[in-house]
């Protein structure tokens, strides 16, 4: 993938993204989102309603649950398993499941109507860290 890359999963409304990343040998500096560079194919995210950053021990699942926004979820630190399942009744591919690895320069932007989980993978004594929109 290159920066801000996206591909769409065979569930419409379901994007794997690239995330932009700058490093040097301070560290390195990742984009989550830029309007600019979200819109087309992707749906532009915002206003933003809500911004949650989850902490997830090694194994644990943060189970399926679905709104009507589009949101983005990108891992701030660690790793997890990611599953996508499309809710939407009037959906060609109702019932379908997707899976994505989540690190720290992919993330997931997940259409209205499909619900998103996803388990911890990390060091046993390090949480993982995801951040939800």
């Amino acid at each position: 993938m290159t920066l801000f890359d996206a591909r769409e999963t065979s569930i419409p409304g379901l994007f794997v993204v690239g995330m932009k990343q700058i490093g040097d040998d301070r560290g390195a500096v990742r984009e989550f989102y830029r309007r600019s560079d979200f819109g087309t194919p992707l749906p532009t995210l915002g206003p933003w309603a809500q911004i949650n950053v989850t902490e997830t021990r090694h194994g644990a699942i943060r189970d399926l649950h679905g709104g009507q926004a589009n949101k983005f979820v990108g891992v701030v630190a660690g790793e997890a398993f990611g599953v996508y399942l499309d809710a939407r009744p009037t959906s060609p591919t109702y019932g379908k499941v997707e899976t994505v690895a989540l690190h720290q320069s992919v993330g997931v932007l997940v259409g209205a109507g499909i619900c998103n989980g996803f388990q911890g993978r990390c060091a046993r004594h390090d949480p993982v860290s995801v951040l939800l929109r």
